[in-house]
This record gives structure tokens, C-alpha cells and sequence, in this order.
């Protein structure tokens, strides 16, 4: 599951929402965070490297979406938040950033990938002033984690719906790489 000592580090940082947008410190810190992640699967995750230009070809696509999504931080930061570590996770099931050679099922990187995804969702959302994901989050991603696996293999961005499902957010299905579109920016008719 998440790292919630890692993710309390991050969220106290003053600089902490500022610096996922810089390519340096997230070149060091998403490598870690995904070394550290892979560590905590046991024998499968310790021989485990980070592919840095699958890392790069992740970010920068990412930061080009996550620069769509900043006119809306005002309107919601948490949200904005929630957007785009599932777009983070999206970019990384795309370009997988970390091997791992011993890894005996595909499942395991992508556990390994979202549990990251999480441990920044839960840095980024108590960096903005709301409480760290409820305790039904590992609950949650047990109740769906088959469907989450077969969908992900198909599109890659339901990624973006199901972490959201995960956090105990309302997942946008049909158009989740719009955060435009999601529940907190849609207006509501009078």
C-alpha cells in the first residue's frame, strides 16, 4: 500500500506542491519513492532498477497535462490533486519506468506503480489542507483490483477513474484524462 511515512515527509515540505512540477527533484524522488515501492514487494522488487528515460518520457508528458489542469487549482487544488497522480500513474503504465527482472506477473508492477501513484496522492492532498485517504482505501483497491488490472491492460487512463475509485473519489469512466470534466468543475444547473 501507500507509504505514508514518505508521503508525511512530503506534505510538510513548504515547496512541496511547487516541486512536483520540477523535473529535477522529481527525476530523485519518483525514482526512490518507485525503488522503495518495489522493495516492499519482498524477493520480486529487490533487484528492481528505474528505466530513467522511461522515467523522463513519463514526467514530461504528464507535466504537459498537468499544465492543462492548473487553471482549475484555484477552483479545487485537492481535486487538481487527485487528477493528476492518476494521470502520473496513467504516464507510468504507459512508459514503465521501473524493472523488475525478478517479477513473476505483470500485477506486481502495476501494484508497484500504483502504490506509488497513492503515496503522492496522499502527500499532495494533506500538502493542500485535506486529511490523508480514509482508512477503506486498502479495502477499496482489494474489492476492485481484478477489474482494475483487466481495464488498465485495455486503457491505460482508466488508471486516472480507478485511483480515484481507490481514494474514495467520484470516478470520471467516459472522458477521465479531462479534468474539466470531473464532478468538481462540472457546473451544476440551478
Amino acid at each position: 500500500m501507500l507509504d505514508t511515512e514518505l508521503a508525511h515527509l512530503w506534505s510538510v515540505q513548504p515547496d512541496f506542491p511547487a516541486q512536483l512540477r520540477r523535473w529535477h527533484w522529481c527525476r530523485d524522488a519518483h525514482a526512490a519513492l518507485l525503488l522503495g515501492r518495489a522493495r516492499a514487494l519482498g524477493p520480486d522488487g529487490v533487484d528492481a532498477t528505474v528505466d530513467r528515460p522511461a522515467l523522463a518520457q513519463a514526467f514530461w508528458t504528464w507535466a504537459a497535462l498537468l499544465e492543462q489542469a492548473q487553471p482549475l487549482e484555484a477552483r479545487d487544488a485537492v481535486d487538481v490533486a487527485h487528477f493528476a497522480s492518476g494521470a502520473l500513474l496513467w504516464q507510468w503504465l504507459r512508459h514503465p519506468p521501473l524493472v523488475l527482472p525478478r517479477a513473476t506477473h505483470e500485477a506486481a508492477q502495476v501494484r508497484v506503480l500504483t502504490d506509488a501513484a497513492l503515496t503522492l496522492l496522499q502527500a499532495w492532498r494533506v500538502a493542500r489542507g485535506a486529511a490523508p485517504l480514509d482508512a477503506g482505501l486498502e479495502a477499496r483497491v482489494a474489492q476492485h483490483w481484478a477489474s482494475y488490472l483487466e481495464n488498465v491492460r485495455e486503457d491505460a487512463r482508466q488508471a486516472i477513474a480507478f485511483l480515484d475509485l481507490f481514494s474514495g473519489a467520484t470516478p470520471v469512466w467516459r472522458y477521465p484524462t479531462h479534468p474539466q470534466l470531473r464532478p468538481a468543475f462540472v457546473a451544476v444547473p440551478a
